[in-house]
């Protein structure tokens, strides 16, 4: 599924934690048909990058440490645009909540 299309949740959350944050792939597993990160809320970290804000945060200050991102709110929601400095040169990313056009515009970049 391309990441423009897929919405939040918690196949985005693992998503997330095993392509941003570097949780090996086998830490996550197929529960209920998606996949879900065992370092999850449940396990005690905030790892709802899609739908929270706090989480979405860590997303933000992982890829500060390579890329410049920016931030933006529009009409139609959020636009999250990662400067990379690569030969790709950016990486964007947009939704209507800002966890969500932040997890999509970091899969991006990474």
């Amino acid at each position: 599924m391309n990441t423009d299309e897929m919405p939040a949740g918690r196949e985005m959350d693992a998503l997330v934690a095993e392509k941003v944050f570097g949780v090996p792939h086998e830490d996550c597993f197929d529960v209920y048909g998606g996949r879900r990160c065992v370092k999850d809320d449940e396990y005690g970290g905030p790892q709802c990058y899609s739908t929270d804000i706090a989480a979405a945060w860590e997303v933000v200050e992982k890829i500060r440490e390579d890329y410049e991102p920016r931030i933006e709110l529009w009409d139609e929601g959020w636009e999250v645009t990662i400067l990379t400095g690569t030969d790709r040169g950016s990486a964007s990313g947009r939704a209507l909540t800002a966890p969500l056009a932040i997890c999509r515009a970091a899969l991006k970049a990474v």
